[in-house]
């Protein structure tokens, strides 16, 4: 079975935007639950960003 026969395996292209998946370069791929994902580098470190700086804003209690 093909990635492409097979909805549970992540795609070679992002999720996002639909550009090319590169590990070396940085991108990532993964399970959300039983959802395939893949995120290119500019997507995957936008989303990092992202998380970074809300946690920063909001920390946790503790």
């Amino acid at each position: 079975m093909s990635k492409k026969d097979n909805p549970f395996e992540p795609k070679d292209t992002c999720s996002i935007c639909d550009s090319k998946y590169d590990e070396d370069a940085g991108g990532t791929q993964g399970h959300f639950g039983i959802l395939p994902v893949t995120f290119c580098e500019w997507c995957y470190s936008s989303i990092y960003d992202m998380i970074a700086q809300d946690i920063k804003d909001n920390p946790p209690d503790e």
